[in-house]
């Protein structure tokens, strides 16, 4: 039944993660409410109106297949809903890794993540913000999977070039 599934999986879910991701969410769409809600133009979104994202030659050969599952136009909305939430998935996976127990620490946590600025530089090129935050989870599942007790080196190795396959940049989230 739907609701025994429901209820099972809410159960794997501790309540500082759900104060860390609804804060993010929350935080998120407060502090990127007017971009979302406007186009707001820029050089790179006058002329990527619609784009494949077809970026291999500068090595990224995985953004076309995460972009894919939004869209390809510059939707504001869209793309920084999707882009918020996934902030805040990975708001979530720093407070797993650093074995939070705080609630108002987990919702600082994610109200930082969601409103930092490179966030919102990244939400001014919005037909590509919702591949970035991918990167961002990407790269912190990486360093949540390298910073385990049993280190799971193949699915850190896997999210990591998943990652710089999106945006080289992300590696050093990692890193740190």
């Amino acid at each position: 039944m739907p609701e025994k599934a429901l209820k099972k999986l809410n159960s794997y879910i501790l309540p500082v993660w759900k104060v860390c991701f609804f804060t993010a969410l929350f935080v998120g769409l407060f502090a990127h409410f007017y971009k979302i809600t406007n186009w707001l133009p820029n050089w790179d979104s006058l002329v990527f109106r619609y784009d494949e994202q077809n970026m291999i030659a500068l090595g990224r050969w995985f953004l076309p297949v995460v972009c894919s599952f939004s869209s390809f136009y510059d939707l504001p909305f869209l793309n920084g809903i999707t882009a918020i939430v996934f902030h805040a998935l990975s708001g979530v996976c720093i407070c797993k890794m650093l074995n939070v127990q705080s609630k108002i620490t987990a919702g600082l946590i994610g109200a930082i993540i969601v409103s930092f600025p490179t966030v919102t530089s990244i939400m001014m090129y919005n037909y590509v913000a919702d591949g970035y935050a991918v990167a961002f989870l990407l790269s912190v599942v990486g360093a949540m999977c390298l910073t385990k007790e049993k280190p799971n080196y193949i699915t850190a190795i896997i999210t990591i070039a998943l990652a710089v396959g999106i945006y080289q940049a992300y590696i050093t989230v990692t890193i740190m």
